[in-house]
């Protein structure tokens, strides 16, 4: 005996009053091998979770294959087909849904190509659909139980899709602070300034700045100038390099303003340090 059922638990409420957002319908479908729904066209949005098992939907000339713990979106007015697989069919929840703030609420959640979505929080969302589906009985505050539930699904999808947009914008900057640091340790013998870094990242100097300064606490010439400094601590302990060369050979060739700037940071000027810690001594 097959484990599915042709068709689907189905519940419609009786409210179907188009407001900001209203239920068409929802339920749960565990599907029998290659139960097959399309092409059709509907003028509403019906959303999707996969609890089990696996099929394909496509839209738009495109086949997605799916899977536990992933969702798909049906747009309205658009001709989609989805089908079970015929060795592991789905089972799935759904919740058919309208009004003018579904359309907004849809579009802030970050559908892999408009369509798909494979929530992180994918226990909360199976649980938020299987609330929807346990209100049998739609009167008149069991609607509104469902239409809340939907809310909060919906909201639990944007919530993920702008973490995912917050980490995206970290690796991107943290990205660029890498590769300028990079940059920086390979091109510091040259002399190189803010600009060249700045010019290499493809970046503004002052977004530059404040990179640095909201990653490291430090601007990006102090960044620069530290390792410099750190550079020629090691030239002075570890090489019988003048001062003057080793301040050329770090990327500073104003002597008086190295010294000056080596005395800032260390309480010493290079001769000193070299007198005071060098392996030698």
């Amino acid at each position: 005996m097959e484990k599915g059922k042709q068709f689907p638990e189905l519940v419609f409420p009786g409210d179907k009053r188009s407001n900001e957002l209203s239920i068409h319908h929802y339920g749960k479908h565990t599907c029998l091998p290659t139960n097959m729904y399309g092409p059709s066209k509907r003028d509403y949005y019906l959303l999707h979770f996969i609890t089990s098992g696996k099929g394909k939907y496509i839209v738009g000339g495109r086949t997605f294959y799916l899977q536990k713990n992933e969702g798909f979106l049906i747009r309205p007015n658009e001709e989609t087909f989805y089908q079970a697989d015929n060795e592991d069919p789905w089972e799935y929840y759904f919740v058919a849904f309208h009004g003018t703030a579904a359309e907004k609420m849809v579009d802030l959640v970050d559908w892999v190509d408009g369509y798909i979505v494979r929530p992180k929080n994918y226990q909360s969302i199976r649980s938020i659909m299987r609330s929807i589906n346990a209100v049998k009985k739609p009167d008149l505050w069991a609607e509104y139980m469902v239409i809340g539930n939907t809310y909060v699904l919906l909201a639990s999808l944007i919530k993920e899709s702008e973490r995912n947009k917050t980490e995206g914008i970290k690796s991107a900057k943290e990205d660029v602070l890498n590769k300028a640091i990079d940059f920086i340790k390979k091109n510091y013998e040259r002399g190189i300034r803010v600009s060249d870094i700045a010019d290499e990242v493809n970046m503004h100097r002052v977004s530059l700045y404040r990179l640095f300064k909201e990653c490291l606490n430090v601007s990006v010439e102090k960044y620069l100038q530290n390792y410099r400094m750190d550079k020629a601590v090691f030239l002075l302990l570890n090489s019988d390099l003048s001062v003057t060369e080793i301040c050329s050979h770090v990327g500073m060739f104003d002597y008086p303003h190295f010294c000056r700037q080596f005395k800032v940071r260390f309480g010493f000027t290079p001769l000193e340090y070299r007198k005071s810690f060098s392996k030698k001594e």
